[in-house]
């Protein structure tokens, strides 16, 4: 067997012992982008809330000023 041949042989040897764990790292890295997309649904259903939550308030806080101009103008 030649220097290049040994060579060769252990290459393929390696990359043979490798492929596993690039396989692996290549899954790792699909679930942490997976993960990231989630995180960023997650943060803008948040907002979303937030967003919702401040127009029901500021809903809310229009109809009881309403009520009150109502009740004042009634009561005169």
């Amino acid at each position: 067997m030649t220097d290049r041949e040994l060579l060769q042989a252990m290459d393929r040897m390696m990359d043979a012992k490798l492929q596993p764990i690039c396989d692996g790292l290549d899954t790792v890295d699909r679930r942490l982008d997976t993960m990231q997309t989630d995180i960023r649904l997650l943060k803008d259903s948040v907002e979303e809330i937030r967003g919702g939550t401040n127009y029901v308030a500021q809903w809310v806080e229009n109809l009881e000023s309403a009520f009150r101009r109502h009740e004042m103008t009634a009561t005169k």
